[in-house]
């Protein structure tokens, strides 16, 4: 359960609650919205005709809810014929085109239910429908109360304190009534965060927090407000703190601290009323994997290359190593992620373009340390070795072959000299234990 902070001139020290509030437009003036089509398919034998919406572009709603005989709308997919759930049903969107949703349905007595109280002076409920047993994110509040801001969710509806913050993630294993929490605009221990779009639409979104409690003021921690922006041909990455940041600070969803909220010293804290804080967009064609060196924690020493992404698929081949070890004894030995230079890897992703792989380094001589060997012409002739640590490392990648013969050609690498067919392959994976300490490259 969420702890609630709350901000005293004697006693600093907080918990808190979240929750998003509403959608916003920063232009006064603006030109007449653009329009987009959202189709809602019903997706099963003998359904009606689908529900056809003019939706504004660029601007969050929610999915709408649909009714059918013994059965419960669960979410909704991209294709008729999916069978797992990829928009859960009430959640908030933001179009930039048009779109068909096709509805997924469960057996009405293999789901639970959750209701939401707007818990207004005329107070509505709206109810979503849950697989048992699974975790569900908490559809965004979408109603107001005059003099008042959402602050979360409880379970009474005479709260006043939040338990729940709009998209949060809970574990249905029964049916739960959830009740809006609301709070004065004039409360002085109120912070707004304002989320901004930052893509040219000049879109915004708020959450209110309320602080208050005596807990301690460094362990509090609470959930930014999932993203509801979309941006044509870009990813969003997560948010930094200004408009021109190329790299965000915090990702998606992330849970904060509540120093956030806070300059000063612990001992002497003051309040920030309003922090701000602005999309971060990834060209959706473009696959950035950053390799970094990884002495330490604060090693900045890296190098990146770009991968062309088409339909959300590329692909790309790990990188060698050129960075050269601290210190004497040590080796590379992989890309942290388990990854070997020269292996083959096919990305697919919908809401990646930033990869970092790091460089793991051991020690030759450790206790776990071993060695691979390779031979160009037998164990007298040209060779390199490979380091690996067994007790970290549960595959090892074969290595490619360095060397050319004139008239011959390269099929593999042999356990023994005088093997006539190869045991590997270069980039092949094989468990540790089972590595052999030296290979012979086979020439045909």
């Amino acid at each position: 359960m969420k702890k609630i902070l709350c901000f005293f001139t004697a006693l600093f020290s907080f918990v808190l609650m979240t929750n998003f509030v509403s959608c916003s437009d920063d232009s006064a003036n603006e030109s007449p919205a653009e329009k987009i089509t959202v189709t809602y398919d019903l997706n099963y034998d003998g359904a009606p005709a689908a529900t056809v919406i003019q939706q504004e572009k660029n601007k969050s709603f929610t999915l709408q809810a649909f009714e059918r005989t013994d059965y419960r709308l669960i979410g909704w997919a991209d294709t008729s014929d999916a069978t797992e759930i990829k928009y859960q049903s009430g959640a908030r969107l933001t179009l930039s085109e048009d779109h068909t949703f096709y509805a997924l349905w469960a057996d009405a007595d293999s789901v639970v239910t959750l209701t939401l109280n707007s818990n207004t002076a005329s107070a509505t409920e709206t109810k979503y429908y849950v697989p048992k047993n699974t975790t569900y994110a908490i559809p965004a509040n979408t109603a107001k109360r005059d003099g008042s801001v959402f602050i979360g969710w409880a379970t009474s509806a005479t709260a006043t304190t939040a338990t729940y913050s709009d998209g949060e993630a809970i574990t249905l294993t029964a049916d739960k009534t959830l009740y809006a929490v609301w709070v004065s605009k004039d409360n002085a221990n109120l912070v707004t965060i304002t989320y901004h779009s930052n893509d040219g639409t000049n879109k915004s979104y708020v959450q209110y927090i309320l602080l208050g409690g005596s807990s301690s003021l460094s362990s509090v921690y609470h959930k930014l407000t999932p993203n509801e922006f979309t941006r044509d041909g870009y990813i969003m990455e997560g948010w930094a703190k200004t408009a021109d940041a190329t790299e965000a600070a915090y990702d998606d969803g992330e849970s904060v601290s509540n120093l956030l909220f806070i300059t000063g010293s612990l001992s002497n804290p003051q309040l920030v009323k309003n922090v701000d804080f602005y999309a971060v967009w990834l060209d959706n064609t473009k696959l950035i994997i950053t390799y970094t060196r990884n002495y330490s924690s604060s090693d900045t020493e890296s190098f990146v290359k770009e991968i062309s992404v088409t339909d959300n698929k590329a692909t790309y081949t790990i990188e060698e190593c050129p960075f050269e070890p601290e210190t004497e004894g040590k080796v590379f030995a992989c890309w942290q992620k388990d990854k070997y230079p020269g292996e083959t890897i096919e990305f697919e992703s919908e809401t990646v373009r930033k990869i970092t792989y790091k460089a793991v380094w051991i020690s030759k001589t450790g206790s776990f340390s071993e060695k691979l060997t390779y031979y160009k012409d037998g164990s007298s002739g040209e060779k390199f070795e490979q380091y690996y640590n067994w007790s970290s490392q549960n595959e090892l990648a074969i290595k490619d072959c360095p060397w050319t013969v004139e008239g011959a050609e390269f099929v593999g690498w042999a356990k023994y000299s005088s093997d006539k067919t190869p045991s590997y392959q270069p980039n092949e994976r094989i468990n540790t234990f089972d590595a052999p300490s030296s290979l012979y490259a086979l020439w045909q």
